[in-house]
């Protein structure tokens, strides 16, 4: 035989707040006072460091001519890219002086070593120049 409650017209609602009971109207715990709150950092202020120009010019061009010479390390040693890179160099001038024998000697042994770039860029080279595209 099961033993059922008398729910008395309350519901099952009314079984369970009886069981548990009313809710607590204080609370069990004093209330924690907020963490005090930090004082905000100071504001730093950076000031950019003033540049000189003629020494940011020199570490520039020592940083080419250091890229340069590494550059010809490795193209004289067999990388394509390297000679493709260096090509481009004395194509343009750029660390270099400007030199187009040089420019192609490079590309050449970069095209024959497989840069496809280097291929490129002697077609480029061996078409004739449009007669009209210096004037203005």
């Amino acid at each position: 035989m099961l033993f059922a409650p008398s729910l008395s017209g309350q519901g099952i609602r009314g079984v369970t707040r009886r069981t548990i009971g009313p809710p607590p109207t204080a609370p069990l715990t004093p209330p924690l006072s907020p963490p005090p709150s930090p004082a905000a950092p100071p504001t730093v202020v950076v000031q950019p460091v003033p540049v000189d120009p003629a020494k940011a010019a020199a570490a520039k061009e020592e940083q080419v001519r250091k890229t340069v010479e590494f550059q010809k390390k490795r193209a004289e040693q067999g990388s394509p890219l390297a000679q493709y890179d260096l090509g481009l160099r004395f194509l343009k001038g750029d660390g270099v002086t400007q030199s187009l024998d040089l420019a192609k000697h490079w590309l050449e042994r970069a095209a024959t070593n497989g840069n496809s770039m280097a291929a490129r860029k002697l077609a480029e080279l061996k078409q004739p120049e449009p007669e009209n595209r210096h004037k203005k």
